[in-house]
């Protein structure tokens, strides 16, 4: 992530900052895990996380709605303390993070003023706080989702068939950590496609990209089978009744109506705020704006050399990028099979909120 370098070497200004950024956002994490008891989705992971074999807890994870990720990671913490405190510190750790790694990838993107503004959004939302100082495997989807954007662009950048294993070690990660990693799994697969001519891929470097879907695909039949299509089946009852029956449309709703409030609400959790929201859902249209323009400042060098049709490639890229996981989270829902509201299941999107805001910005 490159965090002890920036703190070893001579940081740029923009880099001192973030690191300030992070440490900040760290105490407040930290804090907040601090003060309060274990609520029962915590205490439910609590519960599950305490089986001696790792095959009782495998069973264990079939009994839940999420992948069985953080349950492994809990695993061995309890075995060293079971208060609230400690079992909140990986996550605590994962949200803090968070915000550096998207200011690394954007910075290349981008600039480093978006960056870092990035990184404010991502770093002191106070829902993402709250949530980031949970015993939750949100936080670590997040992490794992913007290391693997990361590993992928530096693969594409340098060509580098060591950089994809890297993304496909986060990436897969990210899947057994949430299953609304999916959209996000999906969202790189294309933008990578979109970017294999403008990149200049080489044929073994796309053929370890190809294995690399392959056994992302594996993984998710695996879930699907062991625990998913039962949740399907289970969230069918969700969507007339019950805590998430708004994150699902109604018998009877206007469908675009839905897909279009639903998103904004995407905004309003992220910013914590529902005029904010608005705002930001504004900003991150003008950005989507200046990305289809081909205005990528950090492709304005290849502009120059390489022409335009290059720059405006990888631009479009990262529009895709940014509006695909949209679709897929609204499609998810209009398709009764996850949830689309203001609330922590599809918190994933954040980082594309995050990046889009800042562009635009």
């Amino acid at each position: 992530m490159n965090l002890a370098a920036a703190l070893k070497r001579k940081a740029n200004p923009t880099d001192i900052v973030a690191i300030l950024a992070v440490l900040a956002g760290l105490l407040l994490r930290l804090r907040e895990a601090s003060q309060h008891y274990l609520n029962p989705d915590e205490a439910q992971y609590f519960y599950l996380s305490v089986p001696s074999s790792l095959k009782q807890l495998y069973l264990a994870t079939l009994q839940t709605h999420h992948p069985p990720l953080l349950f492994f990671v809990l695993h061995p913490v309890i075995a060293f303390s079971s208060s609230e405190f400690a079992l909140r510190l990986i996550p605590v750790l994962a949200g803090s993070l968070v915000g550096w790694v998207v200011y690394r990838w954007l910075s290349k993107v981008w600039n480093p003023a978006a960056g870092l503004a990035a990184l404010f959004i991502l770093t002191f939302s106070p829902n993402l706080i709250a949530l980031s100082a949970q015993a939750r495997g949100y936080p670590l989807a997040l992490l794992f989702a913007a290391l693997a954007l990361l590993a992928l662009e530096r693969s594409l950048e340098q060509r580098s068939i060591a950089r994809m294993v890297e993304f496909a070690a986060w990436l897969y990660l990210a899947i057994l950590s949430e299953y609304s990693a999916a959209w996000v799994a999906a969202s790189y697969a294309i933008y990578f496609l979109l970017r294999v001519r403008e990149a200049r891929v080489s044929l073994r470097l796309f053929l370890v990209w190809a294995a690399v879907q392959s056994g992302a695909l594996c993984i998710y039949a695996t879930l699907y089978y062991t625990s998913m299509r039962h949740l399907i089946r289970e969230s069918q009852d969700l969507t007339t009744s019950g805590f998430l029956q708004g994150a699902f449309p109604q018998a009877h709703s206007n469908l675009l109506a839905f897909s279009a409030s639903a998103t904004l609400k995407q905004f309003a959790y992220m910013l914590s705020s529902v005029p904010l929201g608005l705002l930001a859902a504004v900003l991150f249209g003008v950005g989507l704006i200046l990305l289809w323009q081909g205005m990528l400042p950090a492709t304005q060098s290849h502009c120059r050399t390489h022409g335009r049709t290059r720059s405006r490639t990888r631009s479009c890229s990262v529009v895709a990028l940014l509006a695909i996981p949209f679709l897929l989270a609204c499609a998810g829902a209009l398709l009764k099979v996850h949830p689309y509201d203001r609330s922590r299941h599809t918190v994933i999107l954040g980082l594309f909120i995050a990046t889009g805001v800042a562009i635009g910005g």
